[in-house]
């Protein structure tokens, strides 16, 4: 049901970019997520989302919600198909960068989303040095995240001690 609601803005050339640009991203994350509960959905989405995606970025390229949701769709997607999470970190550092709050945005949200991603994006890495930073910066944005106190601590917590018992030994 959400897809079907944003064709109205997806075509109305009327709206201003901004807007459409971010009902482009989040249709593209819709899709995204129908493929990744059925993954045979992928053949007759994946173009879909990609286009929708790539059209979000042409119309506003330095909206930070836009790049957000870019590159969680290139974390997600696997690197045959186009996904590449060297290329998602450097938009979610542009991302976590444009949501300052001279930025102005309205209404904000995302922020601490991008922020939790980046760190995710670094323990994907097994770069704990990186990721700390951003995950602990999502936690202050939003202490009630139950995906960063749940998972993303923990995860981070593990992969430190793996950092610290390899160079241990």
């Amino acid at each position: 049901a959400g897809v079907e609601a944003l064709a109205p803005v997806l075509s109305n050339g009327s709206l201003p970019a901004s807007l459409r640009a971010e009902a482009h991203a989040l249709n593209g994350s819709l899709l995204g997520a129908q493929m990744g509960l059925d993954q045979a959905r992928g053949m007759t989405l994946g173009m879909t989302a990609q286009q929708s995606t790539a059209t979000s970025l042409r119309l506003a390229p330095d909206n930070p919600r836009v790049l957000f949701q870019s590159a969680t769709a290139l974390i997600n997607t696997p690197p045959e198909w186009g996904g590449d999470r060297a290329e998602a970190i450097r938009q979610l550092d542009r991302a976590v960068a444009s949501f300052e709050p001279s930025a102005g945005l309205a209404p904000s949200w995302g922020e601490d989303e991008a922020h939790a991603w980046r760190g995710m994006a670094y323990l994907m890495d097994n770069d704990p040095v990186a990721a700390r930073p951003a995950i602990e910066r999502a936690a202050e944005l939003n202490p009630a995240s139950e995906f960063v106190q749940y998972k993303l601590m923990p995860w981070l917590q593990q992969v430190e001690q793996t950092s610290t018992e390899s160079t241990d030994s």
